[in-house]
């Protein structure tokens, strides 16, 4: 099972402010804007920073019901999920499903970019949401 990980592909931090966390992270820890957007999916502003060899998404929610602003009104600001990179995501959710590991949808969500995600449901990883994605930026 661990094989079918590649390694971390994003780490997707939860923030009230984009344009102040960007600003932050760059003037702070020398980051890198690799892109900046907006996720009709996720009902977010988006920022993917470049921090030395890792790469961290910001995320602002636009919509008060979004799974990003529920986060903050319980959890704060902070580190929303861990993304990790699979070559074969239908391959790897089936094999997580078959070891009893339950997932946030039924299907992978696929995004504009070309990249598909399944969000593993944090009760099952000691309250971090890991999500599994293929064809990241």
């Amino acid at each position: 099972m661990i094989n079918m990980i590649k390694g971390i592909a994003y780490v997707g931090i939860a923030v009230k402010d984009i344009q102040q966390a960007r600003e932050r992270f760059k003037e702070k820890l020398g980051s890198e804007i690799i892109r900046i957007g907006e996720s009709e999916i996720d009902k977010v502003k988006n920022t993917y920073l470049r921090l030395g060899e890792d790469i961290f998404e910001l995320m602002e929610p636009y919509d008060p019901e979004s799974p990003v602003a529920k986060f903050i009104e319980k959890r704060g600001e902070g580190i929303q999920y861990i993304g990790l990179e699979v070559e074969d995501l239908n391959g790897t959710v089936s094999s997580l499903r078959d070891a009893g590991i339950r997932f946030t949808s039924d299907e992978p969500i696929k995004y504009p970019d070309g990249s598909r995600w399944a969000f593993i449901h944090p009760k099952e990883m000691y309250g971090v949401m890991f999500a599994l994605i293929e064809n990241p930026i």
